[in-house]
C-alpha cells in the first residue's frame, strides 16, 4: 500500500464476473495505484484497459502477486481453489467471488448489505469482525437478496414460513453459459442440435429444476449453497425459505417469486413500506411490475408486492404459491402416475431411453422418455411414471395413454390406474327415461 492506494490483482479478469467487478472498483474510484488482470492460459494475451491505460490479461503466477494488497479471484471455484495459496503466501488479502472457499471454517462469507441490515436495530448486532482474517468469501447475490427481504419483512410481524422460488440466469455459467443459451435458441428455431456442453440439457425456451448429469455445479449444489450462505448471513434472525432453484431461459439477472406467511394478518401497505429503503425499490402500484430487463444495470433490489387484496390479486398469489409448492414437493418427495395396459398380447418394456408399446399395432411403437422423467415397468402391463416436475409427469402419462385410449366396451388399451371408463346408455334404457 502506497499512500492510502492500493494494489490490486483480479484472478479471472476475462469472466462475466472479472469484468464486472473491474467496472465497478473504476466507477467506484477505488483508490488503487496498480491492478493486475489475470486469468487462465486460454485468455492470455487479450486487450483489455485499466482505467485509460491499455493492458493485456496476464498467467497466474506467484511474483503476480508480490506486494499485492487485495486479489479478487472471479475465476470459477476449481481455478481459484488451485491459486489461492500463491497469493496468501505473498501477503496478499483474499476476496473470494468464486465459493472455493466456502466450505473453509477460517474464512468467513460476507454481505455488507446484511450486515448494515443488522446494524439497524442494537438488539441484531452481527458478532464483531475479526480484524485478523486474511480471507473472505462473498455471499451468493441470492442469498444476499432474499436475507435483506426477509429481515426486513419480519419487522412488519412474526413470520410463520416462506416459500421460494428463484429463477438462475445463464449468465451464473459466465460468458459459455450464455453462448449455449444463444445457440441453443438459434438452433431450435433452424430445427438443428442443440449444443450441450454447459447445462447438459434444454434451457432455450425451457425452464428446468435439474441440469444434465455432466453439468457442474448442478442446479442443487447452487441452491444449498444460497440456503447455507442464507443461514449464515441471518444468524437466525429469519426464517429458512422453503426454496426452489430453476434455471430460467434469460440472460441476466435473478428473478424471485416469494409467498411470505404471516402470523398474523399484516397489510400490504405496511409490508411494502418495511422492505422499502437503501438497496431496496418497491414499485408504486401504477408502475410497471419489476422485470430482469429493468433489472440490468441497477444496484437496487426491484421488488413488487400484491397489488391490492381482490379476488385475482389472491388467485394469481394462490397460484404461485402453489406453483411453488409443487415445484418443493416435486425436488424433495418427487410426481408419479401409474398406468395399465389390458388387452391379449397388449405389453410394454424400457429399451434404453424409450418405451416399446406392443398394443394391437401392425408394429411395434417406441415413445422416448423426456429427460427428467423415469420409467418402471411391472409384469409389462403396468407403467409408473416419475419425475421432480409434476407436469411433465402428468403430460407424458396422458401422451402414452393417448397412443391407445381404453376402450369402454372391450376393455382394451392404456388406462390410468383406478380409472373408471363410462359407457353410454343404450337405446332402451334411452327410450325408457
Amino acid at each position: 500500500m502506497t499512500a492510502s492506494l492500493y494494489r490490486l490483482a483480479i484472478v479471472g479478469a476475462g469472466t462475466l464476473k472479472g469484468k464486472e467487478l473491474k467496472e465497478v472498483l473504476e466507477e467506484r474510484n477505488f483508490p488503487s495505484v496498480d491492478v493486475k488482470l489475470l486469468d487462465d492460459d486460454e485468455s492470455l494475451g487479450q486487450l483489455d484497459s485499466v482505467g485509460e491505460e491499455p493492458t493485456f490479461l496476464q498467467s497466474v503466477r506467484e511474483e503476480q502477486f508480490e506486494r499485492v494488497d487485495f486479489t479478487f479471484f472471479a475465476s470459477d471455484e476449481a481455478f481459484a481453489r488451485k491459486h489461492w495459496p500463491l497469493a496468501r503466501r505473498a501477503g496478499s488479502m483474499v476476496v473470494d467471488l468464486s465459493y472455493a472457499l466456502e466450505d473453509d471454517p477460517r474464512v468467513p462469507i460476507r454481505a455488507p448489505w446484511v450486515e448494515q441490515e443488522l446494524l439497524r436495530d442494537s438488539q441484531l448486532r452481527p458478532a464483531p469482525a475479526d480484524l485478523e482474517t486474511t480471507s473472505v468469501v462473498v455471499a451468493h447475490p441470492a442469498a444476499v437478496v432474499l436475507a435483506l427481504l426477509l429481515l426486513r419483512a419480519g419487522r412488519a410481524g412474526a413470520i410463520r414460513s416462506v416459500v421460494v422460488t428463484a429463477f438462475e440466469p445463464a449468465s451464473e455459467h459466465g460468458r459459455r453459459g450464455m453462448d449455449e443459451l444463444h445457440e441453443q435458441t438459434v438452433n431450435l428455431l433452424s430445427f438443428q442440435e442443440l449444443p450441450r456442453a454447459v447445462f447438459d440439457s434444454q434451457v432455450a425456451f425451457n425452464m428446468v429444476a435439474r441440469y444434465g448429469s455432466r453439468s457442474q455445479p448442478a442446479l442443487e449444489a447452487v441452491e444449498r449453497r444460497i440456503l447455507a450462505h442464507f443461514r449464515t448471513l441471518t444468524e437466525g434472525r429469519a426464517p429458512v425459505p422453503s426454496l426452489v432453484l430453476v434455471q430460467a431461459p434469460v440472460f441476466h439477472a435473478h428473478v424471485f417469486s416469494i409467498y411470505i406467511e404471516m402470523e398474523k394478518e399484516v397489510a400490504v401497505e405496511d409490508l411494502g413500506h418495511a422492505l422499502a429503503g437503501e438497496h431496496v425499490a418497491v414499485a408504486a402500484p401504477a408502475e410497471d411490475l419489476p422485470c430482469n430487463v429493468a433489472a440490468a444495470g441497477q444496484e437496487h433490489v426491484l421488488v413488487a408486492v400484491r397489488r391490492d387484496d381482490s379476488n385475482q390479486q389472491r388467485a394469481f398469489h394462490g397460484l404461485a404459491r402453489a406453483l411453488a409448492a409443487n415445484a418443493v414437493k416435486g425436488v424433495t418427495e418427487g410426481f408419479s402416475r401409474d398406468l395399465e395396459i389390458t388387452g391379449v398380447g397388449y405389453r410394454a418394456e424400457v429399451r434404453g431411453k424409450s418405451v416399446i408399446f406392443t398394443i394391437g399395432f401392425s408394429h411395434p411403437i417406441e415413445y422416448p422418455i423426456p429427460q427428467g422423467l423415469s420409467v418402471a415397468i411391472d409384469k409389462q402391463t403396468k407403467l409408473t411414471i416419475s419425475g421432480a416436475d409434476k407436469h411433465m409427469v402428468g403430460q407424458f402419462a396422458a401422451n402414452i395413454r393417448s397412443l391407445r385410449p381404453p376402450d369402454p366396451y372391450k376393455q382394451k388399451g392404456i388406462r390410468y390406474a383406478g380409472e373408471i371408463l363410462k359407457k353410454k346408455a343404450g337405446k332402451a334404457a334411452g327410450g325408457k327415461a
